[in-house]
């Protein structure tokens, strides 16, 4: 919406956030005239860059009561020409979404969902969870099907559950407390009687919407978008770091956020070490204790990791991943990940290099040099990657033989095998007992502990990474 008295929107951010977020859908924008003057929007400039964007829309709200009316009618007839729309459902589906809009009440119980598709001749639970998967894929209610708690129960309302969890983060109190938030805390936001009985439902809904994460003594809470802005203190070693930045070429917010949120099991000192726009993550292997420094630089669009410590390549791997897995949510996300030169002539500050073009110089077998002036020395493109523990991912550098597969191309083929799968591979590889009790233990650190094992046993990954494959080629 674009309105004369607040002529600063920001539309090439929301227009990139409709394009990462969705799959090329239709956008609108709406220009709300006042005292006849039309807000001023360079079109063809937006039109240019983003081919989804429709002709503006013009009206005043103020003076003409039909206008938003006009505006409904409009979005609704270009909703109807969408190619999803008029795809045809059988009548037994219609009817049960039907039932559900019809019905007044904020959320329903699951059996009461599953007793509403049977009266529509929907008997089959395979089926009963079909519909509901669909109606949630297109916003008429949320079920989230993956999720123990809230499975159980379907919201029929999702602005009622998108205000609910809000209410927590709008609250002035856990603003005040900057992000930290108790049950008690829940118990005094959500008092209303809409509310009631449905408390742990909407905190995991919170969970699910990356908003909070519980810290391990439990009804303890904190929402990573209202932490301090200011870095807590604390020592950092810049001594031999393992770096690896990400540069966005649009950055949404909330990235290093979800990411807090995923790994929050490791933040260091007691969950304190973290803030607005960084944390420090660590994790100890035996005695070895190994450091992970993110921060995000939002004007210069980056996110640079640093760790350091004795396990860095496993570190980052997790991290790494992790991000990953954020990335793969957006559509359409370009970024890049730049690797800092291995020379000892600029330490603190290293020349970087695109991953992808170290990558081809690698193929090649090719030198790439260092561009600092002072330096310029010819390095081995393939050293560079190794570094980091990313040469598993060229060509021709990849290491056919399976005993030479690094560690870091071993964690992550760990990582990526189902919980089932793990455990047969633990079962064949036959590790000490101490490695087959430990399912309560988060599945990246027991697969370092796997790996270590492997190391020490083997000399290499060869045979467990063949026993992966085995596993791989009996279960799928």
């Amino acid at each position: 919406m674009a309105d004369t008295r607040k002529e600063n929107t920001n539309f090439y951010y929301w227009l990139n956030i409709v394009e990462l977020l969705s799959d090329n859908s239709p956008v609108f924008i709406v220009k709300n005239v006042r005292d006849q003057r039309v807000p001023k929007i360079d079109e063809p400039s937006l039109k240019a860059r983003f081919a989804n964007l429709e002709p503006s829309l013009a009206c005043d709200l103020a003076t003409d009561p039909d206008a938003l009316q006009g505006i409904r009618d409009f979005i609704q007839y270009r909703v109807q020409q969408l190619p999803q729309v008029g795809n045809r459902l059988p009548k037994s589906w219609l009817a049960v979404r039907e039932a559900l809009e019809a019905d007044a009440r904020n959320t329903l119980d699951v059996k009461d969902y599953y007793a509403v598709c049977a009266a529509q001749g929907i008997a089959e639970r395979e089926h009963q969870q079909q519909v509901s998967g669909y109606l949630h894929d297109v916003g008429v209610c949320l079920h989230f099907q993956d999720d123990p708690l809230l499975r159980k129960t379907l919201i029929l309302k999702p602005e009622w559950g998108t205000e609910a969890v809000y209410k927590v983060v709008f609250d002035a109190c856990v603003q005040q407390q900057q992000g930290w938030f108790s049950y008690t805390d829940i118990q005094r936001v959500w008092c209303d009687a809409q509310y009631s009985d449905m408390h742990s439902e909407l905190l995991q809904l919170m969970k699910n919407f990356k908003l909070c994460y519980e810290l391990p003594e439990g009804k303890q809470y904190i929402a990573p978008r209202l932490l301090a802005e200011e870095r807590p203190a604390f020592d950092w070693d810049n001594h031999e770091n393992l770096i690896l930045r990400y540069a966005y070429v649009f950055m949404p917010k909330g990235i290093l956020h979800q990411l807090i949120v995923q790994l929050h099991g490791f933040i260091e000192d007691q969950q304190r070490r973290v803030w607005q726009y960084g944390v420090v993550f660590s994790q100890t292997s035996g005695n070895a204790l190994t450091r992970a420094l993110v921060t995000e630089d939002y004007n210069q669009r980056q996110i640079e990791v640093r760790i350091h410590g004795r396990h860095k390549r496993d570190f980052l791997t997790i991290i790494d991943h992790e991000l990953q897995k954020i990335h793969d949510a957006f559509h359409r996300f370009k970024y890049e990940k730049w690797i800092p030169c291995q020379c000892e002539t600029f330490v603190n500050d290293p020349e970087f290099f695109e991953l992808t073009e170290l990558k081809e110089f690698a193929e090649d077998g090719a030198k790439i040099q260092c561009r600092k002036r002072g330096c310029r020395q010819m390095l081995d493109a393939r050293l560079v990657l190794e570094g980091v523990g990313m040469t598993e991912q060229t060509g021709r550098t990849r290491r056919v033989e399976v005993e030479s597969i690094s560690r870091g191309a071993a964690l992550k083929k760990l990582q990526a095998i189902s919980a089932v799968e793990f455990e047969e591979v633990l079962f064949l590889y036959e590790p000490p007992e101490e490695y087959l009790s430990g399912k309560d233990l988060p599945r990246t650190t027991r697969a370092i502990e796997l790996l270590n094992y492997a190391k020490q046993q083997d000399g290499n990954y060869a045979r467990l990474m063949e026993i992966v494959d085995t596993v791989l080629d009996k279960l799928r």
